[in-house]
């Protein structure tokens, strides 16, 4: 891709982003953040992360989300990934990897949403990984 359609692809991405709740104000980090889960099949993946775009661009050209909060914060927070699941599948032996590095954090994002991958595969994902990550929510719900 050219920097023009980069910069455009960022420009998008920002203004098409929406936070659908911020409950006791999780965003933006805390400082006193210092541990933070990045779980799910996009953490790392650069060709669904073309999303439209994959009819024109490279995916050596995408940072992954990885990358991203890496570049954000440094050696501030560490990060730690899990796959915990493939959008597609049913294999769920990264489960219990996933679940302890997300019990072991101060904050889980769970990556799933894929343009390229369709909503059904997507939601599959989640299926997969919601009752892992239930009681790990439900505890921070409850200020535990």
């Amino acid at each position: 891709m050219q920097k023009e359609d980069i910069a455009l692809a960022a420009r998008l991405a920002e203004e098409s982003m929406v936070l659908l709740k911020n409950e006791k104000n999780l965003l933006p980090l805390s400082s006193t953040v210092k541990r933070v889960a990045l779980i799910g099949p996009m953490v790392k993946d650069r060709s669904d992360l073309l999303g439209a775009w994959a009819f024109k661009g490279q995916a050596e050209d995408v940072e992954t989300i990885y990358e991203g909060m890496q570049k954000e914060f440094g050696d501030k927070v560490r990060l730690d990934y899990e796959q915990g699941c493939a959008l597609d599948g049913n294999d769920e032996s990264g489960f219990s990897a996933a679940l302890k590095t997300a019990e072991a954090s101060d904050v889980v994002v769970v990556c799933l949403v894929s343009p390229n991958s369709g909503v059904e595969r997507m939601l599959h994902a989640l299926q997969l990984l919601c009752p892992i990550f239930r009681k790990k929510l439900l505890a921070f719900e409850a200020g535990e």
